[in-house]
């Protein structure tokens, strides 16, 4: 693909690499330097650009860069992955503080037609607050299972436990850490691992995860609770200088670990190539990727189910056999994009049937959320004339009531354009809860030689 005598080529789409290195080469860019949220949206761009320019989806453009991204080995690059028509997707349930309020969070997710779950716990202090975190992760799972929803639970902790209240919370779980998919993070700082090295325990290695055996009033009782990487992973992505290290580094630390899983954020370990690389590394150490959101808008949710679309390619084989994983983009209902969509948008997820039938993204939705916002309404922006610079700030009302905003800082044209010669235009994007003032010093720097946007 070119234009302008700017040329993207295929190769970029395989995620080795390449893509840094034409950012680095062709932009004049640093990848490693920007944001990771920057990173992401730029990365997500320009394939988007490269997957229209090709007349295919974008999930299938990405398909030969995830086809060896799956726990025991699957097809190489070169031959075909089979097409994935939709994403299946998990509910982000909220922090709950009894058994009763997780089974009703669950009914409430499962109404909307979602068939698997993941609930944040740890928002408490000490043991007894991490043993309620069981009690109620038990309490959802079990509910789930009741309808016939095995091991469709996974729980989030956030790194906020220390091993002792871990420990709490595996009482609090019971004999439902059968039903559990894997906890996410449990510590606060030590090595993953080490969470079943506590007093009076000891360490049994088994397939996808670690079994913690306690003596409890003199009887001896296993529990196998599956463990999955998330901050961990993004910290050793962000300290990553190419994808192959990123890779490599992905599978020591899942090896290292004995996780089931690793949960890759692309707006948070830096883009669309890091993300690859690493669910490379995880499956190279026998751990499958789970694509996840970070509250993204529903153009950026669209490109992450986009990698998820082709990591399943890689996996339909075995998805014939198995139940295909739910990835974590079930965030749609915490945001409301109504003013920049408007009512009548396809919806981003869509129920496959009645409850607990599955939710969806398909390829449709993917598609038509990744190539830009729908004719609306231009009352809906209005301009705010400033006297010093920016010449102007542009506001979306965006939320409940219009509480909140979308901010854009308009510096104008630069005094050379006033005959007509043509200027570029320059588009500043902040990272992850920033906002448009965070470029004010290269915006002002800029506006003599380019239109600049923020």
């Amino acid at each position: 693909m070119g234009r302008d005598g700017l040329r993207l080529p295929s190769t970029v789409a395989l995620l080795d690499g390449s893509l840094g290195a034409w950012t680095r080469e062709e932009l004049g860019m640093r990848p490693e330097q920007l944001f990771p949220s920057v990173r992401f949206g730029l990365e997500a761009a320009l394939l988007a650009a490269l997957a229209d320019a090709r007349g295919q989806p974008m999930g299938q453009l990405l398909a030969p860069a995830l086809a060896t991204a799956v726990p025991g080995g699957a097809a190489p690059p070169h031959v075909p992955t089979r097409r994935v028509a939709a994403v299946r997707t998990s509910a982000l349930l909220p922090a709950v503080s009894s058994p009763e309020e997780a089974v009703t969070a669950l009914d409430a997710a499962l109404a909307r037609g979602y068939d698997a779950f993941k609930l944040k716990v740890g928002r408490g202090e000490g043991k007894s607050a991490a043993r309620a975190d069981g009690a109620a992760a038990a309490a959802a799972a079990t509910a789930a299972a009741r309808h016939g929803m095995l091991r469709m639970v996974r729980v989030d902790a956030n790194q906020r436990w220390s091993t002792e209240e871990y420990a709490a919370f595996t009482e609090g779980v019971g004999d439902a850490s059968e039903l559990l998919e894997f906890v996410e993070e449990p510590l606060s700082w030590q090595p993953l691992i080490s969470a079943l090295l506590i007093e009076g325990s000891d360490i049994e290695e088994g397939e996808g995860g670690s079994a913690l055996k306690r003596q409890d009033n003199g009887a001896e009782c296993s529990m196998q609770l599956p463990l999955a990487l998330d901050e961990r992973a993004c910290q050793t992505l962000r300290n990553a200088h190419d994808a192959v290290e990123a890779t490599r580094e992905v599978a020591a630390l899942v090896a290292s670990t004995g996780a089931a899983a690793v949960v890759l954020k692309p707006s948070a370990v830096g883009g669309m190539e890091s993300a690859a690389a690493a669910a490379r590394g995880a499956a190279a150490a026998g751990a499958r990727a789970v694509f996840s959101a970070a509250f993204e808008s529903r153009t950026g949710v669209a490109a992450i189910a986009a990698l998820a679309q082709a990591i399943d390619a890689g996996a339909a084989a075995d998805c014939e056999k198995k139940v295909p994983t739910a990835h974590g983009l079930g965030t749609g209902s915490f945001l409301d994009e109504t003013p920049l969509w408007g009512t009548s948008a396809q919806p981003l997820e869509s129920a496959v049937g009645g409850a607990g039938q599955g939710v969806h993204i398909t390829t449709a939705a993917i598609e038509s959320h990744l190539h830009g916002l729908p004719p609306g309404d231009d009352g809906a922006v209005r301009p705010v004339p400033l006297a010093t610079p920016p010449a102007a700030t542009f506001e979306m009302a965006v939320g409940a009531g219009g509480a909140d905003c979308i901010v854009a800082h308009d510096y104008g044209e630069p005094p050379k354009a006033a005959g007509g010669a043509s200027t570029p235009l320059v588009l500043l994007l902040h990272g992850f809860l920033g906002d448009a003032n965070d470029w004010r010093a290269t915006a002002v720097a800029l506006a003599p030689e380019a239109r600049v946007v923020a």
